[in-house]
């Protein structure tokens, strides 16, 4: 279980803790949006499945995806062992830099996730070169 937060709302409140007189301070920062991470996989291979349905250039970009063939890219999902020691939660409460910094994720998860897959989808020669 995991508390999941876009990078740039991420981002937005490390700003806001910068620009805020609170030097020696600790605050949490968070989405309030918790779920386990196969939960975050299962959204976005629907996500994957809705834009390759409605873009058919995906499928000449990536033709190895089940997706460009019409099947569940969810069919790539396989199970592995957890590590040893593995938490089964990461919990925070941002309840603070909610009520004394006023931040508040201006993305959902689903939002955030769209805009994500929407990113690595368009910005393909990015991520590319990460690779070599």
């Amino acid at each position: 279980m995991r508390d999941w937060l876009f990078v740039e709302d991420h981002c937005v409140a490390i700003d806001h803790i910068l620009q805020a007189d609170v030097a020696g301070q600790t605050f949490n920062v968070g989405g309030r949006a918790e779920h386990v991470n196969i939960s975050i996989v299962r959204m976005i291979c629907a996500l994957l499945n809705e834009r390759f349905a409605i873009d058919a250039t995906l499928g000449v970009l990536y033709p190895d995806c089940p997706a460009s063939k019409g099947v569940a890219t969810s069919t790539l999902i396989a199970s592995v062992k957890d590590r040893p020691g593995h938490d089964r939660r990461y919990a925070i409460d941002p309840t603070r830099i909610a009520t004394e910094l006023s931040f508040e994720p201006a993305q959902t998860l689903e939002t955030g996730l769209r805009r994500t897959v929407g990113l690595y989808l368009s910005e393909r020669e990015w991520w590319t070169a990460l690779l070599s």
